[in-house]
């Protein structure tokens, strides 16, 4: 399961994705879809610890994101 819980990310004064409560359980199928600019990207790569958010917290099977390891993502 993938849990975001209150995710924000802003680059400067711009606000990208605020506040933002997702779920997807296991075994099921998302997809991310939206015009240019949306934060899609952005997303993918506060999932992929890419990026870090700015408030909030991102689990994946109840693990934080934080909590891993630069190997480990």
């Amino acid at each position: 399961m993938i849990t975001f819980h209150n995710v924000t990310k802003r680059f400067g004064t711009q606000t990208v994705i605020d506040k933002l409560n997702l779920t997807i359980g296991g075994g099921e199928f998302a997809s991310i879809t939206g015009p240019s600019g949306a934060g899609k990207t952005t997303l993918i790569n506060l999932l992929l610890g890419a990026e870090k958010q700015d408030t909030g917290m991102i689990t994946v099977d109840g693990y934080e994101i934080q909590a891993f390891s630069p190997y480990a993502l």
